[in-house]
């Protein structure tokens, strides 16, 4: 469904340091982490074309490939990742984001992968993050199915050597 081990799938993008990165899963890396106490936490950041119908994101694909991910680390690590989230950073409508989280549990309680938590779209910055959660809010049931919410606080680089500054921004 993606790229779990194999190079040929990478999807490059660029940081600010400008040379080109690709994600991978790793699952020797990922028992390694494990082997250390760490856990295992998978999203899609761009999701593969594949899932897209009519320049629309079909949800069961989407939540196949979830599945899938599961499935593949069971094999090759001997358990799921304790946790997936919904998306990397990309902002989707409140309604993409609510079909996705609910058809990602259903999938994966239907699939026997209970047991693995699910954090909400991933923002990159606070701001974005605390808006996902209001639009997500408007739908009690993808509300409820949450069991952490996630951000990244890119923006807290730009306030590090001034903390009390975070606030403002």
């Amino acid at each position: 469904f993606s790229n779990w081990d194999d190079p040929a799938y990478l999807v490059p993008h660029y940081y600010g340091d400008n040379f080109p990165n690709g994600e991978l899963t790793d699952f020797e890396y990922v028992k390694k982490i494990r082997e250390m106490g760490g856990i295992d936490i998978f999203e899609f950041w761009s999701l593969p074309e594949f899932m897209m119908e009519n320049g629309k994101l079909n949800v069961q694909k989407y939540a196949g490939a979830m599945v899938d991910y599961c499935k593949t680390s069971v094999a090759k690590t001997g358990k799921p990742p304790e946790i997936v989230g919904i998306q990397n950073e990309v902002t989707q409508t409140a309604e993409t984001w609510r079909d996705m989280t609910l058809a990602l549990r259903e999938e994966l309680d239907k699939n026997g992968f209970q047991q693995v938590k699910i954090h909400s779209h991933n923002s990159g910055r606070m701001s974005g993050g605390i808006k996902a959660m209001q639009a997500i809010q408007q739908f009690p049931r993808a509300w409820e199915t949450l069991d952490y919410t996630a951000t990244n606080m890119y923006d807290y680089q730009n306030v590090i050597f001034q903390p009390e500054e975070f606030d403002n921004t």
